[in-house]
Order: C-alpha cells, then structure tokens, then sequence
C-alpha cells in the first residue's frame, strides 16, 4: 500500500459514512438485532450489497430464539407422553439447524470472535488464564482477590 503524503493526510473528508439502515420488512426485534450487529462494526463495514445477507442473520436470530424460547418452556413430564419424546427431538434438531445458520452466516460477515482473533493471539489469551474457574464462571469475588 503506498504511503500518503502529509498533505493527503491533512485532508478531512466532508461526507463522513453512514450505517447502513434496515430494510422497512424486518420486524421490530429484528431491527434491534440489526442495529446491535452494525453498531459493533465500523460504518463503511457494511454495503448494500451486504444487506440480504445481514437481514437473513437478523431473522435467523429472531428465529433461534422463538426455538430456544420453546426448549425453555418444555416441562421434562411431557416426554412420557406418546409423542413427547419425538416432538422435543425434532426441537432440538430445529434448534441445531438453526443455531448453524446463524453461525455461519455471522461467519460469512466476518462478526465471530473467529475473525478477530488469530490462532496465536487467542492462545496467548488462554494461557493467561490457566486453571482456576473458568471466566464465564467467575465472580465479582474472583475479580477482587486477583487485584489483591
């Protein structure tokens, strides 16, 4: 890449980029899954070309979580029914499925830790916290005692 003069760099663009705004179809909780997905991401980071797919994410999120809601509320007593066991194995199933193409579509953005991380910044990473509880199992108590 070549390097830019002193002058080039003094140079202020006028028109700065704006986000890009969701299409009028998405739902309300779709919009919010929009609008936290590009609030992450600088503005020019997506295009229009970008939009299907960022919409498709957005309503695959919005899904995942009407599936999630419904293993939530599943009561262990309905599998003795007949058809309990089948029906909570074809949630599960739909729940997998769905939790897959949310993945790969935040892949195909580029929004996963995945993409930010290279494989020796994240082992770097690990071996800062060696044995003790795990960080999604610490405790403000945790934090405490490492200051001291």
């Amino acid at each position: 890449m070549p390097r830019k003069s002193a002058a080039a760099q003094a140079v202020v663009p006028l028109v700065t980029p704006r986000r890009l705004q969701a299409p009028p179809e998405l739902t309300a909780q779709q919009r919010q899954t929009w609008e936290a997905v590009t609030s992450t991401k600088p503005p020019s980071w997506f295009t229009r070309g970008d939009a299907p797919l960022l919409a498709a994410f957005c309503q695959a999120v919005e899904q995942l979580g009407v599936v999630a809601g419904e293993l939530n509320r599943w009561d262990p007593q309905w599998t003795a029914r007949d058809d309990g066991l089948a029906r909570y194995a074809k949630l599960l199933t739909l729940h997998q499925a769905q939790a897959r193409t949310v993945a790969a579509l935040a892949r195909a953005m580029r929004l996963t830790q995945q993409s930010r991380l290279d494989r020796t910044t994240a082992g770097r990473q690990a071996r800062r916290y060696p044995g003790g509880n795990p960080l999604w199992k610490r405790t403000f108590e945790d934090a405490d005692e490492e200051k001291a």
